[in-house]
């Protein structure tokens, strides 16, 4: 049985720190954009892994949408609970449509962006939720798509998936070091380049498994 959630292509832990605030200024378009790529990088995605399921920029799309939502309600002066219900949708979605990583990524990117800048709680609030996504969302995942509840299967599944998925939080916990050196300073921007990047690689991919098989 397949590791579910863990077929995106890009590094979870990477790609959500720091997009809420880059996109703010122009951020309907910033989710035009994400959810036409999404909605490109679809049929590729499911080439690549043969996966039922969004990728991971359907993921984001719904994250940033969640983000949107909170905003808007939020310069309406409405009080918190009424600002985090359009979280309530896109966790909804995101759950429907078995996107990579599931509702916890939504939770999560979430949870980031309310964070503002302060990098501490940012790198603290993502190690914690890495650890709660890999170690306890995907193992659980996994045992309700076993066919029958019996104990013996479910401890089989178990001992075979579990030191998967605590090498997966190990590489995603290790790469946190990597974002505690990042110092905010921008590269070379190119922003269709991450668009295109994204399906083309994917369908690369899909390519070279038809080569090799």
């Amino acid at each position: 049985m397949g590791c579910p959630g863990s077929s995106g292509g890009w590094p979870f832990p990477f790609s959500p720190t720091s997009w809420p605030r880059a996109a703010t200024r122009f951020f309907h378009r910033y989710l035009i954009r994400l959810g036409a790529c999404a909605l490109l990088s679809q049929a590729p995605f499911t080439l690549a892994t043969g996966v039922w399921g969004g990728s991971v920029l359907l993921t984001f799309f719904l994250s940033a949408g969640a983000i949107y939502g909170y905003e808007r309600l939020s310069k309406a002066e409405h009080g918190p609970a009424v600002s985090a219900i359009p979280l309530f949708a896109p966790c909804a979605l995101a759950l429907l449509l078995n996107v990579d990583y599931g509702f916890p990524a939504v939770l999560l990117i979430f949870a980031l962006y309310l964070c503002g800048d302060n990098r501490r709680r940012k790198l603290l609030c993502l190690g914690a939720g890495l650890a709660l996504l890999y170690l306890l969302y995907q193992p659980l995942i996994g045992l309700l798509s076993l066919p029958l509840f019996r104990p013996d299967w479910m401890a089989g599944y178990l001992l075979h998936a579990l030191p998967v998925f605590a090498l997966y939080a190990l590489c995603a916990e290790a790469s946190l070091l990597l974002l505690a050196w990042y110092r905010g300073q921008l590269g070379v921007q190119s922003k269709w380049f991450f668009y295109v990047f994204y399906p083309a690689h994917l369908l690369g991919l899909w390519a070279l498994g038809l080569a090799l098989n």
